[in-house]
């Protein structure tokens, strides 16, 4: 009788320590990193573009299934861009105005600090 309630607890213990390593390692974020297509330093004028944010877990792998909301805003605006709202939570979607230089500055839920990205615009 005692060896089958040791039994029982070892493997809701063993459980136990699995499902907390499996939730902190594979489906907890730690860093979160921005995807950007284009070359960042020769955007064209009056087109649109998008900047898409991914969690990556402890083991390194791309966390796409959580939603990160994550929020811009123009450093130093001089109306080179706009921002365009979206749905997507996981993107930050903009559209150039005229030429020059413009630095954004992206957050989300999981980042510790904003991130700085800084773009070129040149005429067509």
């Amino acid at each position: 009788m005692i060896s089958k309630i040791l039994a029982v607890g070892l493997i809701v213990l063993v459980v136990s320590v699995i499902s907390f390593f499996i939730w902190h390692f594979v489906f907890s974020i730690y860093e979160v990193k921005y995807k950007f297509g284009s070359d960042p330093d020769n955007l064209k004028l009056n087109k649109v573009y998008s900047i898409k944010g991914f969690g990556l877990n402890a083991l390194g792998w791309e966390m796409n299934f959580r939603e990160l909301h994550m929020t811009a805003e123009i450093e130093d605006n001089n109306y080179n861009i706009k921002l365009i709202t979206t749905s997507e939570k996981n993107q930050v979607v903009f559209e150039t105005l005229k030429t020059g230089i413009f630095t954004v500055l992206i957050n989300s839920k999981y980042s510790i600090s904003q991130s700085r990205l800084e773009f070129r615009i040149l005429n067509n």
